[in-house]
């Protein structure tokens, strides 16, 4: 079940831009995340968040949801 909001109506947001680093990963690599250990394959993306911390992402996920300069 959902939680129970103090306010029951419903808002809409977006994210602030932040700038983050990334690159394209060559080859398969064990990558320590906030979530855990996980296995980047060659093509993923490899980010460095605003806090230092890492994500693997999948190119399909990248594209979706970031834009590159």
């Amino acid at each position: 079940a959902e939680p129970r909001a103090i306010k029951e109506e419903r808002r809409k947001c977006t994210h602030k831009p932040t700038y983050q680093e990334y690159t394209i990963l060559a080859e398969a690599a064990g990558v320590e995340t906030v979530m855990g250990e996980m296995i980047g394959r060659p093509g993923d993306y490899l980010l460095r968040g605003t806090d230092g911390e890492l994500y693997v992402i999948t190119p399909e996920a990248f594209k979706r949801c970031y834009n590159a300069g």
